[in-house]
């Protein structure tokens, strides 16, 4: 009974106890320098700062979700012209961030890598001679909520056709193909770099889909593919225990905005606001929604909480010292618009609106 009660508690508090870690690996790197700076006042012995910072290492890698891609099966032949497992492995990375370039989101990407590549670090701890990799993998895999993803896949070959399956642990599969290849060689031989490209692509494709679909919608957006994207956030929105509803919502806000329908648009900020008030970039949406409705009120509000919530969104500021220009008040203006220069001084758009500025406020004190 008493067993019975303990598991039930653990069961009610697993979503708070996931939430809480979630919010500390989004501000990991923080977390661990705070920590770092902390200890670093309260422990002075060689060894125990040693012990401590792998512990913070550990830590680090303990709440973090990692996708491994393992070695694809490939026929003896394309093997034999150097298209070897842990080569399509590489092409597939290199799609991803493609992909994820082109996504044009502030989201990030989290951790993709090959087996070769596995983040976890080879530590061994002083005086014992122990290594703490075999163990913080035993750990991850058992306890961690962020347990790391497999993926592999094989590629056949029929003929002069070849196919690509792409398996993901824990999610069916998906086969691509066939493409056409007429001489695995492909060097020089556009069609067939094109053919093998196209299902790397596919295959990228199906792995975000079931790892991490915000990205691919934001992808689908940025190639004109609305229906796609939509279709994605809606799953995700529909999905109370996803973790990047407010992502989902703010994306549907700005398909939304992007059709000039702006109150269905402001819903969809605010509703991502609801999920997480502290998103700075859905304030930041609205702000600029409030602007193009000539609501300048709502419009400085909702830049400068952006601003509060993250202090680099450097448009924001750049954005507050348009509106302030726009009401006339350009002192105001000026305030914002240096502000931005001094943030980031290579962009010419923020030196050109404070340079702007200033010739304006010296024509109205010749009026004066």
């Amino acid at each position: 009974m008493i067993n019975k009660s303990i598991f039930d508690y653990i069961n009610k508090i697993k979503p708070q106890l996931f939430k809480l870690l979630r919010l500390i690996n989004r501000h990991r790197i923080m977390t661990i320098i705070v920590l770092l700076i902390v200890l670093a006042l309260i422990y002075e012995k060689y060894t125990i700062s040693v012990l401590l910072i792998v512990a913070l290492l550990l830590f680090e890698e303990f709440t973090k979700q990692e996708y491994i891609i393992q070695p694809f099966e490939v026929p003896d032949q394309l093997e034999k012209n150097g298209f070897t497992g842990q080569v399509i492995v590489h092409q597939i990375l290199d799609k991803i961030y493609e992909i994820k370039r082109k996504a044009l989101t502030e989201k990030e990407l989290e951790q993709f890598g090959s087996k070769e590549s596995e983040s976890v670090p080879e530590i061994i701890v002083p005086g014992a001679e122990i290594s703490i990799k075999p163990i913080l993998r035993y750990f991850k895999e058992k306890f961690s909520p962020y347990k790391p993803i497999v993926i592999t896949g094989e590629i056949i070959m029929e003929n002069k056709s070849i196919y690509l399956t792409t398996r993901i642990m824990g999610k069916p599969p998906n086969t691509f193909g066939p493409v056409k290849i007429d001489n695995f060689m492909v060097d020089n031989d556009s069609d067939n770099i094109k053919n093998l490209e196209y299902l790397i692509h596919q295959a990228a494709i199906h792995i975000y889909r079931y790892t991490q679909p915000f990205i691919l919608a934001s992808y689908y957006k940025s190639v004109n593919k609305r229906d796609s994207a939509l279709e994605i956030v809606k799953e995700i929105v529909k999905d109370k225990k996803n973790p990047n509803r407010e992502w989902a919502y703010n994306l549907w806000g700005l398909m939304l905005e992007d059709q000039k329908n702006y109150d269905e648009a402001i819903n969809k900020y605010n509703l991502a606001l609801k999920e997480d008030p502290k998103f700075a970039i859905a304030h930041y949406n609205l702000g600029i929604i409030y602007d193009d409705e000539r609501d300048y009120s709502k419009a400085k509000e909702s830049y400068k909480k952006a601003i509060e919530l993250d202090p680099k969104k450097f448009n924001a500021y750049n954005n507050l010292g348009f509106t302030y220009e726009n009401e006339g008040n350009y002192s105001k203006a000026k305030e914002y618009y240096q502000k931005v220069v001094e943030l980031d001084p290579t962009d010419s758009i923020y030196q050109n609106n404070l340079d702007r500025i200033l010739n304006k406020l010296k024509d109205e004190e010749k009026i004066d």
